[in-house]
């Protein structure tokens, strides 16, 4: 059994799935569109710039209303393909809008023939996260190695992770490989750490 900070991570996880769901059930309608106010009100980013998104599954919070924003305001966008296992994300070009292939875990990815892009800001989903801007992903390490191989390039990468406000889990901590966050953006705000 795996323990994170004396807990079962899987039992923190599913604790943190059921937070996730009943601020899903009460807040899906009117959230992303507060998300996108709030991210364009706390951020601004270089012209150009090219925001990775993703495909909500589940509980997740949406984020097409703020990636429909951005590529209006003239960003590209792209969406995460999972390369293989224990490998760092690539991202192929997207345009809201796009036909959707099926991909790893279920989640509908670009179709093959897009191309890859770099960019410059990775809009996070997260299972939970703390008042430090670490988060609690589904376990798969994705987003840990991608933001770790982004970082460690010569293009500075920002990391914004979507939630809902009651996704807050106090007392949660951070591993040694866990890649913090820059932002988080709720309903509620934004809060850059």
């Amino acid at each position: 059994m795996r323990q994170f900070n004396g807990v079962d991570k899987n039992a923190l996880r599913q604790k943190a799935y059921g937070l996730r769901q009943t601020a899903h059930d009460a807040l899906h309608l009117a959230a992303p569109a507060q998300i996108a106010a709030h991210f364009f009100a706390a951020l601004e980013l270089p012209a150009g710039t090219v925001v990775a998104g993703y495909k909500a599954v589940r509980s997740e919070i949406d984020p097409c209303v703020l990636l429909e924003q951005l590529a209006a305001r003239g960003h590209g966008v792209g969406l995460p393909v999972v390369a293989g296992r224990d490998q760092a994300l690539v991202f192929r070009s997207f345009v809201p809008g796009d036909t959707l292939a099926p991909g790893a875990f279920g989640i509908e990815v670009p179709m093959s023939d897009k191309p890859e892009v770099e960019p410059g800001a990775l809009l996070v989903p997260l299972v939970a996260f703390n008042d430090a801007g670490l988060r609690l992903g589904n376990g798969g390490g994705f987003y840990d190695r991608t933001l770790a191989k982004l970082r460690a390039g010569t293009r500075p990468v920002i990391a914004v992770g979507l939630a809902y406000s009651g996704q807050l889990m106090e007392g949660l901590q951070g591993e040694w490989h866990d890649q913090p966050l820059d932002w988080i953006i709720t309903e509620r705000g934004a809060e850059k750490f």
